[in-house]
């Protein structure tokens, strides 16, 4: 497993760490794991750490793929964001990811700043 995921309660937010290289069926099982702990705690924000994780093994395709069901995932969780760390070096490739996910609902922004990823999932919103 690639990844971890941990509840920062004093935040108010799942955190999912990626690590090595990453798999469409490992990320989409974060993502499950992740919107089940969502709804158990009653919270409403996710923070994931992509800065160790290798993504060069997915496809375009299944990168649209993934970013383009979080909505279905994360349907029954009002108000839910969406905050992603990446390496600088990932920051272009990554807008792709935002804007998918963005286009068809979701609340999700990437960030190569954890501070500023973390204020982001802070503030108050109307969604």
């Amino acid at each position: 497993m690639a990844y971890s995921i941990l509840v920062n309660r004093e935040r108010g937010w799942v955190e999912v760490l990626h690590r090595g290289v990453m798999k469409l069926a490992e990320l989409n099982e974060a993502r499950q794991k992740s919107a089940e702990i969502l709804r158990q705690e009653s919270l409403a924000r996710v923070l994931v750490d992509g800065r160790e994780a290798d993504f060069s093994n997915l496809s375009l395709s299944e990168r649209f793929q993934f970013n383009s069901t979080y909505q279905t995932e994360f349907s029954t969780i009002p108000s839910v964001r969406i905050a992603a760390v990446v390496a600088v070096q990932r920051r272009p490739e990554s807008n792709f990811s935002e804007t998918v996910a963005r286009n068809r609902g979701t609340p999700f922004r990437v960030f190569v700043d954890w501070d500023q990823a973390c204020d982001w999932l802070a503030e108050e919103t109307n969604d």
